[in-house]
């Protein structure tokens, strides 16, 4: 794995869901854009409860930076497990303050 910070933003909205040994898995989509400035989208997930529901409060379109460890999934997908997550007040930008 590698450590990895990017920004984007939220594609939809935040969604959380149990696994076999009763823990809570928090999943999202984030649009950024790639070295040629082309949209990809960015699978984030967490397991970690703190960081599930601040993700759960942000909505669609909210600017963020996440931190974690990065995965390259098939078809050259990346999916990140997020250690932190960070907001941004701009003008524009939807979601809930940190």
């Amino acid at each position: 794995m590698i450590a990895t910070m990017i920004s984007g933003r939220l594609k939809d909205t935040a969604k959380w869901r149990l696994t076999e040994k009763i823990k809570t898995v928090t999943s999202a989509n984030l649009i950024a854009t790639d070295d040629s400035n082309r949209a990809q989208v960015i699978a984030l997930e967490t397991s970690d409860d703190d960081i599930g529901r601040r993700l759960c409060k942000l909505q669609a379109g909210a600017l963020v930076t996440v931190t974690g460890e990065a995965t390259v999934l098939p078809l050259g997908r990346l999916k990140i497990r997020v250690r932190t997550v960070e907001t941004f007040a701009t003008m524009g930008a939807t979601g809930a303050a940190p």
